[in-house]
């Protein structure tokens, strides 16, 4: 089992750099960077080989905008944003997409 916290990296240099931190609070997990969406491929595959070489484990994605919303082309494109997700974490090696289904509240939430 790893442990994460409240530490993030948006990028190779910041991930570096926040070792000792994790270090020193006996941590080795983090979750993907927030723009993993938008990550090109090489970008993803040099996040994770520089997370492996540190010993760090990208946790997990999250992805919380809601999948059941009633406009078809919303719903079209979350789930295209979702797939978009799952792709860039396996280039990663982030281990988990996550994600609520949501519901058709008028709302939208």
């Amino acid at each position: 089992m790893r442990l994460g916290g409240f530490y993030s990296a948006e990028n190779e240099d910041q991930l570096r750099a926040l070792c000792p931190v994790l270090d020193r609070h006996g941590l080795s997990a983090v979750p993907a960077p927030r723009r993993l969406a938008t990550m090109p491929d090489e970008e993803c595959v040099a996040f994770g080989e520089v997370a492996r070489s540190v010993g760090v484990v990208i946790g997990e994605a999250g992805m919380w905008d809601n999948l059941m919303t009633t406009d078809r082309e919303l719903q079209r494109a979350r789930i295209e944003q979702v797939r978009t997700l799952l792709r860039n974490a396996e280039l990663m090696g982030c281990r988990c997409v996550v994600t609520l289904v949501g519901s058709r509240h008028p709302s939208g939430h």
